[in-house]
């Protein structure tokens, strides 16, 4: 849900993602004001709108989490509904670990009285009001919500390598060479390869808008592989 993008020398991308659905582990420009550039009002109740016009409601721990992430960390390619919706996933996600759901919503609602000073040092501050809270979600939410999504490639495209690890499904890699072509395995074991999509798939690409990173990962991963990962 904390998303902290980084760039690992050249060519190399980490979006690294706390209980994301990384990201997190992905993503439009965030609105931190009431209303956005376009004068319509932001979201203000706990309800969102999936892709089939379907309302799903959103716990409210998650629209006083989000509220404090849009102030004390703003992201500009990271926006207000959509951490409403990772948050939504996360407390879906979080029935896989037992305590995991409990342990989620104590910590969120914890971060939603916070103020951004606190929120600051949220895991520095071994006296701060939310780390013991910060204790317990990683003991018991850390595997089930974890999402990490990893790309690296060299400046002339040669290889490529690129990794999905998310909920619990297995690390999924794809891994391109021009003595080897590209293999696609899941926690270490070779499940198919995709040579013909060599050097096509390790073509460099901007690394510092994580959205488009994010999704030109996910997508070469898919292309190779006929997976169906999302972020």
């Amino acid at each position: 849900m904390i998303r902290v993008p980084q760039i690992l020398g050249v060519g190399v991308v980490v979006v690294s993602m706390l209980g994301c659905s990384g990201p997190p582990l992905v993503d439009a420009g965030a609105e931190t004001e009431s209303e956005s550039e376009s004068g319509d009002a932001a979201p203000s109740e706990a309800e969102l709108s999936d892709e089939s016009g379907e309302s799903g409601e959103i716990e409210d721990e998650c629209v006083t989490f989000c509220q404090v992430v849009d102030q004390c960390d703003p992201d500009p390619y990271y926006s207000h509904e959509q951490c409403l919706e990772d948050c939504a996933d996360e407390f879906a996600a979080a029935d896989a670990a037992e305590g995991c759901p409990q342990a989620l919503s104590d910590f969120y609602a914890c971060i939603g009285d916070l103020t951004c000073a606190q929120f600051d040092v949220l895991f520095d501050d071994e006296n701060g009001p939310c780390y013991e809270h910060a204790v317990v979600f990683d003991e018991l939410c850390s595997e089930a919500l974890n999402c990490e999504l990893i790309g690296g490639y060299d400046e002339l495209g040669s290889w490529c390598t690129y990794e999905f690890d998310c909920y619990g499904s297995g690390k999924h890699r794809v891994e391109c060479t021009a003595e080897t072509g590209c293999t696609c395995s899941i926690d270490e074991v070779e499940v198919g390869s995709c040579d013909t999509l060599y050097p096509a798939l390790c073509e460099p690409f901007d690394p510092t808008d994580p959205n488009h990173a994010n999704g030109t990962i996910i997508e070469r991963m898919n292309d190779c592989c006929d997976w169906a990962l999302e972020i």
